[in-house]
């Protein structure tokens, strides 16, 4: 008995590969239903809000208190913790009753947490 090699080469053997193909994706495919389709998407968190070159003035009762200074800055609203991060980092200058400079923090990184008032600096 021989055996006969087929030869799939050429226009018929493109197409029978191409349906074979087809039949097995359609065979094997799933449906996304909404609960992977929300873990998919929430792993990608972008931010709300975002600013470059930026300054900010702290003032009270019409006095310069402090100034931020930053190259970069972005605003997660949407957040469980709602934050701001300044991935640049940023400077802020303190002023007396005289708005004359009196300190000042320098940080290469830095995360506000809006909820808490609490600033987290993180080494890098």
């Amino acid at each position: 008995m021989r055996s006969k090699v087929m030869n799939h080469s050429g226009p018929t053997g493109i197409a029978f590969a191409l349906l074979i193909s087809t039949a097995l994706l359609g065979a094997f495919s799933c449906k996304n239903d909404i609960e992977t389709i929300n873990a998919l998407t929430s792993e990608l968190t972008l931010p709300d809000q975002s600013a470059y070159d930026i300054e900010i003035s702290y003032t009270d009762s019409g006095l310069l208190k402090g100034k931020i200074t930053a190259p970069e800055i972005y605003k997660y609203s949407r957040s469980e913790e709602p934050y701001i991060e300044f991935p640049k980092g940023m400077h802020v200058v303190f002023y007396d009753s005289l708005e004359r400079a009196t300190s000042f923090i320098r940080s290469n990184y830095a995360i506000f947490y809006e909820r808490n008032n609490c600033g987290r600096p993180v080494g890098r």
